[in-house]
């Protein structure tokens, strides 16, 4: 790929760069910008000279390699260092290749994009730096180099206990409208965007390594939209196609829990569920968390999980690179069968025992009964898990280690890569409109359906949920993915949970003050997600005019 590189100077200066046989000139601009383009070289370990000068003034970089250069970002798990993860004196006492290397880039906040990094550089891996760097990113490098043999570049870009909104720029949130949290001032969401990624850009990079979601875990709902809005961004921004873009799943954490629900394993599941966006990989950590630390200390797994994925997918060096993954289901009289994409030579357990953390579900013949969750046997049969329950004759649903902390869950493929938790869909359908006898849209409502409703010359909204018979959720989850573009969204604050009645109706008003000098229109896009499911008689005669205008 081609290697831009810019900086400043006096207005107007020319400037000269030269590395190896290449020299290159252009001429900076009013105020004194700069930025020219090498063409694109083969990767050499051989360190070399690189040349920048003007008239009066020439700086020379020593020891400049050709390799892969990835960026590594995100909270703090791609924060964690050496000097405080596992085995560090092993790893420590290995850290002697002059050919890994990383940029840190420091830690600050503002409220517009910056153009240059605060005063920092490249290291070697050597004993001395390496304590002191990314846990992940240098196992990932390791990793990469070890297939490779080439140089490995890793920006470090990475702060603890932030959200993914910080890391997105302003007119992404402004576009998605995404809530402020009360206790950010107005500038917080994009400012770790604005001086630990805008900088970078548009530095010739392979691709991204991401470790984050934990601070978003309780907005699960949003996160498969913010991340893959993100992503588009910075590819974008940086001008360079579409760029391979790897991430962790969430390591296990957490209380076990008895009840179905887990916040923890929506947002696992929305991570699970952004594989639908081009030129992405995804490694599982299901399998090395902590229940009572959400930092594990175990970072070699993961960086080199990710290694592995940047190298099946990208560099097509591995043929599996991802541990099972949830395709589709088929129910099988009393069983249900599970089919996975990437078994390699065939699933198996980690642990040479029994599958464990599966579970099944029956509808609940009783009317006003949560349709529950029961601990199931799973056999894997060839390429498939059949599972199933002695007690359950009419299954509608399976999942695995669908919890917080699934302790012990054991599936993995002939790589002993783990499978990442999952849920089968259920049946369940909704119709959605202002008026049930005028629906707008009917559709199966399956996780994260994008619904949007407009309204012309009116300054309200009701919008009516009409769930299909004995199929309504006890809770159902409406979370606003964006407000109207040409108005104010006033009276229901996001990420309400609203109880489905016994008419199979969710009634939700949004009062839309819309400025008529831009547009007579407004719109919002609201995503409608699952979570426990409640049988019921539904009653439709008095349904019918509930949401009439």
């Amino acid at each position: 790929m081609p290697v831009p590189l810019w900086g400043t100077t006096d207005p107007g200066e020319f400037v000269e760069v030269s590395f190896g046989s290449q020299t290159v000139t252009t001429r900076a601009d009013r105020k004194g910008n700069w930025k020219l383009t090498l063409a694109p070289m083969a990767a050499n370990a051989e360190g070399q000279k690189l040349y920048i000068k003007t008239f009066f003034k020439m700086i020379t970089l020593h020891y400049v390699v050709v390799g892969e250069v990835w960026v590594c970002s995100g909270q703090s798990n791609m924060g964690w260092t050496i000097d405080l993860s596992a085995d560090k004196e092993k790893h420590l006492a290995e850290a002697k290749n002059p050919l890994i290397r990383m940029l840190p880039v420091p830690s600050a906040r503002a409220s517009e994009p910056q153009t240059a990094l605060p005063d920092c550089r490249w290291a070697a891996s050597h004993p001395e730096h390496t304590q002191h760097w990314s846990a992940v990113g240098y196992h990932f490098a390791q990793e990469l180099y070890e297939e490779l043999k080439v140089p490995i570049g890793i920006i470090w870009s990475a702060l603890g206990a932030t959200k993914i909104q910080e890391w997105t720029s302003q007119e992404v949130n402004n576009h998605h409208a995404y809530e402020i949290p009360e206790e950010w001032n107005e500038n917080e969401p994009s400012s770790l965007f604005n001086t630990m990624i805008a900088p970078l850009i548009p530095y010739a990079i392979r691709g991204v390594a991401w470790y984050q979601g934990e601070e978003n875990h309780w907005g699960a709902g949003l996160y498969q939209t913010q991340q893959s809005a993100m992503i588009e961004d910075w590819r974008e921004r940086w001008g360079q196609g579409s760029f391979p873009f790897i991430y962790v799943q969430l390591a296990n954490f957490g209380k076990t829990h008895a009840e179905p629900w887990s916040a923890w394993a929506e947002l696992q599941e929305a991570q699970l569920n952004s594989l639908q966006h081009p030129n992405t990989a995804m490694a599982v950590a299901i399998d090395v968390g902590e229940a009572d630390d959400i930092h594990p200390r175990r970072k070699e797994p993961v960086g080199r999980r990710l290694g592995i994925a940047a190298l099946g997918k990208f560099y097509k060096r591995r043929e599996i690179y991802s541990g099972p993954l949830y395709r589709e289901f088929k129910i099988e009289d009393d069983k249900i069968r599970i089919f996975f994409d990437h078994v390699g030579k065939g699933l198996q357990t980690s642990d040479g025992q029994e599958l464990k953390w599966f579970e099944i579900a029956e509808t609940n013949p009783i009317p006003g009964k949560n349709a529950k969750f029961f601990p199931a046997t799973a056999v894997i049969d060839g390429d498939t898990i059949l599972v199933s329950n002695p007690n359950i004759t009419k299954p509608i649903a399976a999942r695995y280690a669908f919890n917080g902390n699934p302790e012990g869950c054991n599936l993995c493929n002939s790589e002993l890569l783990p499978a990442s938790p999952f849920r089968t869909s259920m049946d369940w359908s909704a119709t959605l409109g202002n008026n049930p006898k005028r629906p707008i849209q009917q559709l199966p409502v399956a996780t994260h359906q994008r619904i949007t409703v407009t309204t012309h010359n009116e300054l309200a909204i009701n919008l009516g949920v009409q769930w299909a018979k004995n199929t309504i959720p006890q809770n159902a989850i409406y979370d606003i993915l964006e407000k109207p573009k040409h108005g104010t969204l006033t009276g229901t604050p996001p990420n309400l949970i609203y109880r489905a009645d016994k008419t199979c109706i969710d009634k939700i008003v949004f009062k839309v003050k819309i400025n008529e000098l831009q547009s007579n229109s407004a719109s919002i896009i609201i995503d409608v997600r699952e979570s426990e499911y409640e049988q019921v008689t539904p009653d439709f005669d008095s349904a019918d005019s509930l949401l009439a205008s």
